[in-house]
């Protein structure tokens, strides 16, 4: 199956599943590239057999050319060879004799996505009809109309021609009039048809590109549009009309018009008669045969030039505050003139926005012989999505559910993320029916006459029917894949079937209100929900006429489903639900009866049905107690337990939450605790999810661990419940650093990894942490599909396991030995940026390192000897591998407590830099000299010297990219903000949590924009390189020792070079508060806590104005200071993040796997000492707001 469109450079696994009653022996892919129309093959690997009777075969290939690639695949089975090409039928694979194949696209983003229109919603305006104000503008050989609402001219003349000249008068100033309408329907771009000056009063017949027609207004009028819609949030969205022009025009002038002088028509001296193609003196060929509309040569240098120039057409209306173009008829664009006008419109304005109108699947369109590549990243952003409306009206109609999810899969599949995700969804445009009369009037048939659309007006019945699917129709639109636009009039009930009786006046006063409600409603929705902006899309069910799918982004999900069949269907969706259309619950069915309408949201985790919720806790404890699944040794301490009742009670009311971060928490007997049943529990859960994925299952599983006790038992134990659902799995045959399996289980093509750890947690702790494929922690839907198949399971019943020595026998449990360490190092070391430092000072510096007790203990040491280090000491008593940590009292680098013991070695030794790693090898911290004394670096202050280090290392030797990009969560410094933007470095924020950083680094190789140079956390979490996907201790060391070295040749150390950056960027400080929240009910205080603040925000922290607002629950911005909102541009998550006074900053943000709030304080002083007394003050103020 199909997957989607990739960037170029990915290795993309095709996978398939074939009978085994084939006895299929060998398989190939087929490839062909469709610009030279080439083929390539590529063998097959058949990696065993599944448990329900299929031969499992697979091959990766590495693309690098961006275009289209159709493949197939060839088997060779017991009678013959086959072939298996892509069935007419849900997208399905089926042996044919000549195979239909698939479509691959891949792409490489030139220019950066228009995020700004993600999640938003655009409201398409044909200016004339929408809104008037001010005097009527008269011209000659137009008709004024001061008839508002009155029937569009439809008739023809006296010599039976359609003039298209009667004017209502809408104009600009009437749009800035209705903003305040606009803005709280929840619009956040306009459309506005042509507002060139042209004779029509559609515009397509552009006269003059400079200027705005006077019907409508003024340039200045423009932009007085631009610059309020702005302060309301919304956008303004141009029509660029450049296929052809007007025959009544300043540069054709076929009437005289502009002065008879200088047109084309009938001047061969004219400057713009090349632009046209004239064959004879007065024959010249028109747009679709309408002489009114001569076609335009757009390959011409001048007319490009004239568009695309720096003072051209394009770039012109930019600078006056448009923010994008739609292009009319982009198919009649060439390949090389949109090349040219995506260069000027993104050269004036990164973040412009470029849509073009394709009716459509756009990415594989061919129009005048030319394939038009438009996603390839160097033209279009997107397009308007036609196929979309097709496929809704259809099913509206018809009630074919199934058809609808094959054509929105199959648009899914071919575009590229970005352009879904800004794809314009469509009911009705300037161009179509109104969609009330498609859904509810009259079917006119192919060619109605104009006198015929003219009469009819829906019956009262037709109309209850038309508004009924149009509200269908509304809630498909919002809530499907891209953005949706809104024809002007429609959410007031305009009817109206072809041009020009769908492009009635706005009747203002007359509106429809039910459906107008309906749309304030759905958009607010949408509006409040993040999943809409870039959220997945899946199918649930086709049943008849339902079509159900969910969206999902984050912690949050949301499922639309349409009943449009006669008879009642069973929708399933396990778990408890809250339908935001009716307030309704529903737990695990809902009944769906013809007609119905659902938006289901999931509640939140804790009332969530989990393992031994219908149960009390003493129930489920008697449980563990009589089971045979559960061994000797458990049952003894259980049984220990018999006489404590609140020890039962916590540790049986519930499973341990799997969430994002997998599973955390004490390593005891019970559901609520780490151990081998509920590690197998979880790891069935997971299988589950693998095994759903069909073919992707392939590539397996890697599994790691670290140095904590029960972490060997824990990984083993998960591989053996793999290896019995027939999924292979790559374990390591000792402990390792959790980036090294970021690495491996992407080089080894792994559908997913587990490790076995808790990071820096206390001795009693352990988890049960997963990467995706791409070598990021799982993400959010697919760790709540993973909740979601652990909820249908027994703990004991349903696990299937096997013993590992078994599974190694079999061949489905392979052990990774130091082989893999090597070429994860080989990739470590690449990042190096120092050589020449490191030669002139390590015979000078002295490094003490310890592992506490983890999985850094050898390969830190070595990459340290690798990279040229001359002296490492080590600590001894905690090179040795111990879950107990004996020698600190927390394994975290973040405390100065645990380097107790190499401080003593420092002052023995004379050693200026200490560096330590937490047991699973992610997080790193360092102690320096400070005079005398040693001082540990928070992670905050130790990640702005990495950053300025590689700045300043890389300009020095000449290797940093011109488009250098790093990236940082929103808790971190502000500090590096200013480094960055002091070094013309762009600085990226994400979200708390490493995974966010791992999406902006594929976001970066995707698109091209940008290149990672280096990405951290406060917690002490580093990454450079792209080889891994999570924080990285192993290369932060590395980087660590290559920068003291760096120092040390301008007569410095880490702290003194600290200090200097102050001098040079500012004095700043930070802090972190931990507010623990005691109690079962410990989660809805910290609800309430944070609702509270919402409700009643501060306005000051320690004697600093709040000046603006970032509520990332909402995603939206609010500046106090004017009341002006925008969106925060990141995923939905609890945080609230106050901009201050001077540069200063605080947030809280309750822990996602502990019962605690954190208080976050950022401030810049002016001097060391105004930046602790602000940072007093402020902490003082924010914990008073915690409760402490």
């Amino acid at each position: 199956m199909p997957v989607g469109a990739v960037p170029s450079g990915t290795k993309v696994w095709f996978r398939v599943l074939v009978d085994e009653a084939l006895e299929p022996s060998c398989g190939k892919l087929i490839v062909e590239f469709d610009r030279n129309h080439s083929t390539a093959d590529y063998p097959m690997e058949n990696i065993g057999r599944s448990a329900d009777g299929y031969y499992r075969f697979q091959t990766a290939v590495t693309i690098q050319d961006t275009g289209l690639y159709w493949y197939s695949f060839v088997f060779r089975t017991k009678e013959d060879w086959i072939s298996v090409g892509r069935s007419a039928e849900r997208n399905r694979a089926e042996i044919q004799v000549s195979p239909e194949p698939w479509q691959q696209t891949v792409y490489r983003r030139k220019y950066p996505a228009p995020s700004w229109l993600e999640g938003g919603v655009i409201y398409h305006i044909f200016v004339d009809r929408f809104a008037h104000s001010g005097p009527y503008v008269r011209e000659n050989g137009k008709v004024t109309r001061e008839d508002w609402g009155g029937m569009p001219g439809y008739r023809p003349d006296s010599s039976g021609r359609i003039l298209n000249n009667d004017f209502f008068g809408g104009n600009l100033q009437g749009i800035i009039e209705k903003l305040p309408y606009l803005q709280d329907l929840g619009v956040t771009c306009l459309y506005l048809s042509p507002i060139f000056e042209a004779y029509s009063n559609h515009k397509y017949d552009t006269a003059d590109y400079m200027r705005v027609d006077p019907m409508f207004g003024t340039e200045k009028d423009l932009k007085q549009l631009c610059r309020e819609a702005g302060k309301r949030g919304i956008r303004i969205m141009l029509d660029g009309v450049f296929s052809h022009t007007g025959s009544d025009s300043k540069y054709f002038d076929r009437y005289g018009t502009y002065g008879g002088t200088d047109g084309a028509y009938g001047h061969p001296d004219s400057p713009y008669r090349s632009w046209y193609y004239f064959h004879q003196y007065e024959q010249y060929e028109t747009w679709w045969g309408i002489d009114t509309l001569p076609r335009i040569n757009k390959e011409n240098q001048d007319y490009i030039s004239f568009i695309c120039g720096p003072d051209g057409v394009a770039r012109h209306w930019l600078r006056d505050g448009v923010s994008g173009w739609r292009l009319d008829v982009a198919d009649e664009l060439p390949n090389s003139f949109l090349k040219k006008l995506a260069e000027a419109v993104k050269t004036e304005k990164p973040d412009a926005l470029l849509m073009g109108e394709v009716w459509e699947d756009a990415s594989s369109k061919i129009a005048y012989s030319e394939r038009k590549n438009y996603f390839e990243g160097d033209k279009l952003d997107s397009v308007m999505n036609y196929p979309f409306r097709t496929g809704i009206i259809d099913f509206l109609l018809s009630g074919d559910a199934r058809k609808l999810a094959e054509m929105v899969e199959t648009i899914g599949e071919h575009y590229p993320p970005e352009v879904m995700n800004c794809v314009m969804n469509v009911l009705g445009t300037h161009d179509t029916e109104r969609i009330l009369t498609v859904l509810g009037g009259k079917n006119l048939g192919e060619n109605p006459t104009r006198q015929q659309q003219a009469a009819e007006v829906m019956t009262p019945e037709e109309r209850r029917t038309g508004v009924k699917r149009l509200k269908a129709a509304v809630l498909l639109q919002m809530t499907l894949p891209g953005v949706p636009c809104v024809y002007y009039g429609d959410e007031a009930g305009l009817e109206g079937y072809r041009d020009p009786f769908n492009r009635k006046c706005f009747p203002w006063g007359e509106e429809d209100t039910e459906i107008e409600s309906w749309y304030r409603e759905i958009i607010r929705i949408r509006r409040s929900m993040p999943v809409y902006r870039t959220g997945k899309y899946a199918t649930l069910q086709t049943d008849g006429g339902l079509y159900a799918f969910v969206r999902w982004d984050g912690n949050d999900q949301a499922v639309t489903a349409v009943n449009a069949g006669s008879v009642a269907e069973s929708l399933l969706v396990p778990g408890i639900w809250t339908d935001l259309l009716t307030g309704a619950s529903f737990q695990d069915d809902v009944l769906m009866a013809p007609g119905d309408l659902r938006l289901l949201t999931r509640r939140t985790a804790p009332e969530q049905k989990k393992e031994g919720e219908d149960m009390s806790y003493r129930e489920n404890y008697e449980k563990w107690l009589g089971s045979p699944a559960v061994d000797e040794r458990t049952k003894k301490e259980l049984e220990a337990l018999s006489s404590d009742e609140k020890e039962i009670e916590e540790r049986f009311t519930a499973m341990l939450s799997f969430g994002t971060a997998g599973l955390r928490g004490i390593m005891r007997a019970g559901l609520n605790g780490m151990n081998v049943y509920t590690v197998r529990y979880a790891t069935q859960g997971l299988a589950n999810l693998i095994l759903s994925c069909g073919e992707d299952v392939g590539g397996g599983v890697t599994i790691a661990c670290d140095s904590r006790n029960n972490s060997p038992l824990f990984a083993a134990e998960a591989a053996g419940v793999l290896a019995a659902n027939g999924i292979h799995v790559n374990l390591f045959d000792e402990l390792r650093p959790t980036p090294e399996l970021s690495f491996a289980l992407r080089e080894t093509g792994s559908i997913a990894g587990i490790n076995i750890t808790a990071s820096h947690n206390t001795k009693e702790y352990n988890g049960y942490k997963v990467y995706w494929s791409d070598g990021a922690q799982l993400p959010p839907e697919h760790a709540a599909e993973v909740s979601a198949q652990m909820e249908k399971l027994d703990i004991f019943d349903d696990v299937k396991t096997m013993d590992p020595e078994d599974g190694k026998a079999r061949g489905l449990i392979t052990m990774l030995d130091r082989s893999m360490d090597e070429k994860y190092l080989e990739k470590v070391l690449e990042q190096k940026v120092g050589d020449r430092y490191v030669k002139e000072a390590a015979e000078d510096l002295t490094i003490i390192y310890t592992p506490f007790h983890g999985s850094g203990y050898r390969l830190v040491p070595e990459v340290l000897r690798r990279l040229g280090m001359k002296h490492v000491l080590t600590v001894q008593e905690q090179m040795v591998i111990d879950g107990n940590f004996p020698t600190v009292k927390s394994p975290n680098p973040e405390f100065v407590e645990g380097f107790a013991i190499a401080i003593d070695m420092a002052r023995a030794n004379n050693v200026d830099l200490i560096i330590g790693t937490d047991p699973d090898g992610d997080r790193c911290g360092i102690v320096v000299r400070n005079g005398e004394e040693y001082q540990s670096l928070s992670g905050n202050q130790l990640g702005v010297l990495l950053l300025d280090y590689l700045i300043r290392a890389r300009r020095e030797n000449g290797t940093l990219p011109e488009n250098a990009a790093a990236v940082k969560s929103i808790v971190s410094t502000t500090m590096a903000n200013r480094v960055a933007a002091d070094n013309g470095v762009k600085l990226f924020e994400t979200l708390t949590g490493f995974k966010y950083i791992g999406e902006k680094i594929k976001e970066f190789l995707a698109s091209g924009d940008y290149s990672f140079l280096f990405g951290f956390e406060e917690s002490n979490g580093y990454l450079a390189g792209t080889y891994a996907r999570d924080k990285d201790a192993v290369v932060a060391s590395m980087l660590t020792a290559e920068m003291a070295c760096y120092y040390h040749t301008k007569g410095m150390n880490l702290y003194e070079a600290l200090q200097a950056l102050y001098e040079q960027y500012g004095w700043f400080r930070e802090k972190v508060v931990s507010h623990t929240v005691e109690g079962f009910d410990g989660p809805e205080k910290m609800a309430k806590m944070m609702s509270d603040l919402r409700l009643d925000p501060p306005k000051t922290f320690g004697g600093l104005k709040v000046l603006r607002v970032r509520d990332y629950q909402s995603g939206e911005i609010r500046d106090l200071t004017d009341g002006s909102t925008e969106p925060t541009g990141l995923p939905s998550s609890n945080v609230l993040f106050y901009e201050l006074e001077e540069q200063c900053a605080a947030v809280i943000r309750p822990s996602g796997t502990e019962p605690k709030v954190k208080l976050y304080v950022m401030v810049r002083g002016e001097n060391r000492a105004d930046a602790e007394a602000r940072l007093e003050a402020v902490t003082a103020d924010g914990t008073a707001l915690l409760g402490q």
